[in-house]
């Protein structure tokens, strides 16, 4: 099944391309696909899926290298610690004369934010530790170890040993009080499975048994939690250890970064342990989920975002984490009060389609279909 959804995400690039910017867009909106915004952390993404498949035998849609000069000819002024470790994983991908710079760029933004004690998105540092230890396979510079050890530490810090969870961000104090407690008490599917990816690509270069133990132990909670249908779920409490909200369930998880990070996880481990986990994921993709559709559309070349809540009035626009109005009072509720009483909270249970299209998405299809 990943090698036709490959198929369908390459040439899906080409409805996101956006010719004069020489990038892709931020998204593909409605039934009609109207293309919106521009964004270039997307884009990368997109490069580094393109390059990986391109090694497989799959021609690209569009030539990788282009692609990534023209996002660093004219984003490069962004302070984004994503954005840049994950240019410098292209960069590594691509073997492109930049890497060092980007390196340079990577280590002062991440040191920068640990100075001045602001909080750090715990998928941002798994990013930035994956990206490192891409290309400590292939140069094995001290001052690149001592790098990578120092995003290890940063993000261990968000792993919650009582529930074998990772939290949005770094523990720092922050003026709005509510934000502070769901960045500290909450984490996503985002900062699970992103922060297993890292680990599991650190343990093989630094044979740290701790980063294995911890993605594995963060692995096993997450697919004990996986639902019925092969969902990956959303938001988590980390303190408690219980799922907040479950919606919306995004395909990019089902198809893309669980595949990825749990070949990674076995890689390390040298046993196959996910492959029923990630099966099922890919059943919920092929239409075994709560609106027994094809996530998939192979006409239009289109890999749909999302099934999420059909709040009362239903709206395709969902505000922070993509979550509606009641969805994300329960969110702030679990956040503040840190207590499993908020599962009682009511929200609908009927469900839609999100008609929306994201180019990060089809790169992390290319990138799974490559580690087959």
């Amino acid at each position: 099944m990943l090698k036709k959804l490959a198929q369908l995400a390459n040439e899906g690039l080409k409805k996101m391309y956006l010719s004069e910017k020489g990038i892709f867009c931020h998204r593909l909106l409605g039934s009609k696909l109207q293309k919106e915004g521009e964004n270039p952390f997307y884009t990368l993404m997109a490069i580094i899926g393109l390059a990986k498949a391109r090694e497989k035998g799959l021609k690209p849609s569009f030539v990788p290298e282009d692609l990534f000069q023209n996002v660093l000819n004219n984003f490069a002024t962004t302070d984004y610690l994503g954005f840049w470790s994950y240019a410098l994983w292209a960069a590594f991908i691509l073997e492109d004369k930049n890497i060092n710079s980007i390196v340079t760029r990577c280590e002062k933004l991440f040191k920068n934010l640990l100075n001045l004690r602001k909080p750090i998105r715990s998928m941002e540092i798994a990013y930035l530790l994956y990206g490192i230890c891409e290309y400590l396979t292939k140069e094995r510079s001290k001052k690149l170890i001592t790098l990578a050890d120092e995003v290890f530490q940063a993000l261990i810090k968000t792993f919650h040993e009582t529930s074998g969870l990772f939290s949005f961000t770094t523990r720092t104090s922050r003026k709005n009080i509510v934000m502070m407690r769901i960045n500290q008490n909450l984490g996503s599917f985002a900062s699970q499975i992103n922060s297993i990816m890292a680990l599991s690509k650190y343990y093989q270069i630094s044979d740290n048994k701790t980063a294995l133990k911890i993605a594995k132990d963060c692995a096993n909670v997450i697919c004990n939690f996986q639902g019925e249908l092969g969902q990956w779920w959303w938001i988590y409490n980390v303190q408690k250890g219980f799922i907040v909200e479950g919606y919306p369930v995004y395909s990019i998880h089902q198809d893309g970064v669980a595949i990825v990070s749990f070949l990674e996880l076995q890689k390390s481990l040298g046993e196959p342990l996910y492959e029923k986990n990630l099966k099922k994921g890919l059943q919920w993709l092929k239409g075994q989920n709560e609106l027994k559709i094809k996530m998939y559309d192979e006409k239009n070349k289109i890999i749909w975002r999302a099934i999420q809540r059909k709040e009362n009035p239903s709206s395709q626009e969902t505000g922070p984490w993509g979550l509606g109005k009641k969805s994300y009072l329960k969110m702030q509720l679990a956040g503040l009060l840190n207590s499993s009483i908020v599962k009682k909270f009511p929200l609908p249970d009927k469900y839609e389609l999100l008609l929306e299209s994201r180019p990060y998405h089809n790169g992390w299809i290319l990138l799974a279909w490559s580690m087959l």
